[in-house]
């Protein structure tokens, strides 16, 4: 017969809690794995090579070290298993032995968990979505037999052992991957490739008879969680996560920003905590890297949801609490190539190449401007592709993964121009980056007015939404994927750009709709929107839009000339931080592509 459903709490990013708030006698003890190397990977499927990780032990590595010097945990109450001492029955057997007959009612038990995660169709009948989510342990058999042959650690088994918990304050992480969904983007899309600068955490599991495939949104179980224990998922159930490399090395992008937080403002609440590493992976895509990873928290609402993290669940609500500035979020924790001035570029060996060839086409493009070539895996933009036939067939990938076909040419020369136009279309985005305000004082939002679309045909139309929280003047700029550089609002039709606060509005709204459309033309590719809110108005022949009305194009938007994007970007930086008014901004990223018959 069919249990009574419960909340899943299987990859989590549980939290942590000081000891001078814990009840007299009480310990906190935690257990951390991570697994960088897999004893039966790599393995391909579906045509993609699944491989090991570098970010856990580093993780593993950054984690502890904010447990002992930041929240008073005891290096000998924190038990460490890596590599090829994380099997499942040592996991298993951990967990039992070190937290739950290790630790007494009013103790506190963190648990954390870096590695690879995966999601099989439900063994039992108690998930509404039909599929379970798992734990890969080092000995995890992507190809078995059985669930027992498989080695993974279900949700519904770690899900019991964490119930042995009750009357502990319990807090886990577990940055790992629950499903394949973020290789495809939907309506008109490519898939994803796999880059050096970053990894998806996830392993496709195919048991008995049946495999993995690409899985729907799903919508999480509801299930009890007892008293005292926090969820912090690192994404969504239909979501991979990533790991990236930082200066000192790879890691969990969740891991890696949550412990800056964590180091910085050792008072933060649950609730705080959540928001602000949600906020900063969500800038992170902001900035051309396409995260489909949104964190999750359970349970979404409660007193615990209040409590200063590490704190005991029945401690005061804010113990202490110092001063924090309202909507302070700490500045995006980016990894260094975001914030160079050139276009970091890496360029693979083509299939069909020699040395020669390879060498000469790096120094042509590495002589463009605003380009420096590099060898590590710490770039902006990566040139893939081959020589067949006499013609060279490339692409250029960003970091995630997200590919542009580069139309095949014969001639070295025409290739340079053809990924040149590209370059410098990062190379602005790159500029257009440093205008972020991470302490704004008010809040504004751009968003793509059709829900849940990023990517559009060639021909198709587009409309924005717009929200301020106190009246401003908007400016609204665009960048497509060959450089060419718009200003949408304010424009022909509406050269009054002022915004009420506290409403909605829509660019192009039904009224704007009888003046202008915003229509998709070619090139197709990744183009920036960047809204910028000022509580005054902006001179745009301050900033370098001369001729104000000379620029507008046919569909009323102004074009601004080559010549002067640069320095539009340099003057408009310089004007919004000159103190003068408050500012604001934010930004959305749309793919466009041409109909394939």
């Amino acid at each position: 017969m069919k249990g009574v459903k419960r909340k899943k709490i299987i990859f989590t990013i549980i939290l942590f809690i000081p000891l001078c708030y814990l009840s007299f006698g009480a310990e906190k003890r935690a257990l951390l794995i991570g697994i960088n190397d897999y004893l039966n990977l790599p393995l391909i499927f579906e045509n993609k090579k699944i491989e090991d990780l570098q970010g856990p032990l580093n993780d593993v590595r950054i984690i502890k070290g904010v447990l002992v010097s930041f929240y008073e945990f005891e290096e000998n109450n924190i038990k460490v298993l890596t590599e090829k001492e994380a099997t499942r029955e040592n996991i298993v057997k951990s967990i039992n032995e070190w937290l739950v007959e290790g630790t007494k009612e009013g103790d506190m038990v963190f648990f954390y968990y870096s590695g690879h995660g995966t999601r099989i169709e439900d063994q039992n009948g108690d998930e509404e979505d039909g599929y379970d989510e798992a734990l890969c342990p080092v000995d995890v058999k992507p190809r078995a037999k059985d669930i027992l042959d498989s080695k993974l650690i279900l949700d519904d088994e770690l899900g019991e052992l964490f119930r042995k918990l009750r009357g502990r304050d319990v807090i886990a992480i577990v940055d790992a991957c629950h499903s394949a969904t973020v290789t495809t983007r939907g309506k008109g899309t490519k898939q994803l490739e796999d880059t050096p600068g970053v990894r998806a955490r996830f392993i496709p599991v195919r048991i008995a008879h049946f495999e993995m495939r690409l899985l729907p949104r799903s919508i999480p179980v509801q299930r009890d969680i007892p008293e005292g224990q926090i969820f912090l998922f690192s994404s969504r159930e239909d979501q991979k996560s990533f790991e990236f490399n930082y200066p000192d090395g790879f890691h969990g992008i969740f891991t890696f920003n949550l412990c800056e937080l964590l180091k910085k403002q050792k008072f933060i609440t649950y609730r705080e905590l959540y928001q602000q590493v949600k906020k900063i992976i969500r800038e992170k895509s902001k900035k051309g890297f396409y995260l489909e990873q949104e964190p999750q928290i359970e349970p979404k609402e409660g007193e615990i949801l209040k409590k200063v993290i590490f704190t005991a669940f029945k401690a005061p609500i804010h113990p202490q609490k110092q001063p924090i500035v309202p909507g302070k979020i700490e500045p995006f924790q980016a990894p260094p190539e975001l914030k160079g001035e050139k276009v970091l570029l890496r360029v693979e060996d083509f299939k069909g190449a020699n040395t020669k060839i390879m060498n000469n086409l790096k120094v042509k493009l590495g002589n463009l401007p605003h380009v420096e070539i590099t060898e590590t895996s710490f770039f902006d933009r990566l040139i893939r592709g081959e020589i067949k036939n006499g013609l060279f067939y490339s692409r250029i990938v960003n970091r995630l993964g997200d590919a542009f076909i580069i139309q095949e040419t014969p001639d070295v020369d025409d290739l340079v121009r053809r990924i040149s136009s590209h370059l410098e279309y990062t190379y602005i985005v790159k500029q257009l980056a440093t205008i972020t305000n991470p302490n704004p004082p008010f809040k504004v939002r751009v968003w793509i007015a059709e829900e849940n679309r990023e990517d559009f045909f060639i021909g198709e139309r587009v409309s924005f939404n717009f929200f301020s929280e106190k009246d401003c003047y908007l400016l609204l700029l665009n960048l497509d994927s060959k450089g060419n550089f718009q200003v949408l609002f304010p424009n022909k039709y509406y050269q009054n750009n002022f915004v009420k606060g506290g409403k909605e509005i829509t660019i192009p709204d039904e009224n704007m709709r009888k003046e202008f459309e915003l229509e998709f033309f070619e090139p197709e590719g990744e183009e920036t929107v960047k809204a910028i809110a000022t509580t005054e108005p902006i001179n745009l022949e301050n900033i370098g839009i001369q001729n104000f009305e000379s620029l507008f194009d046919t569909t009323g938007s102004i074009s601004v000339p080559i010549e002067t994007r640069g320095a539009l970007i340099e003057n408009l930086q310089r004007k919004i931080s000159s103190g003068k008014f408050q500012w604001s901004e934010d930004t959305v990223v749309i793919r466009t592509h041409k109909r394939r018959r």
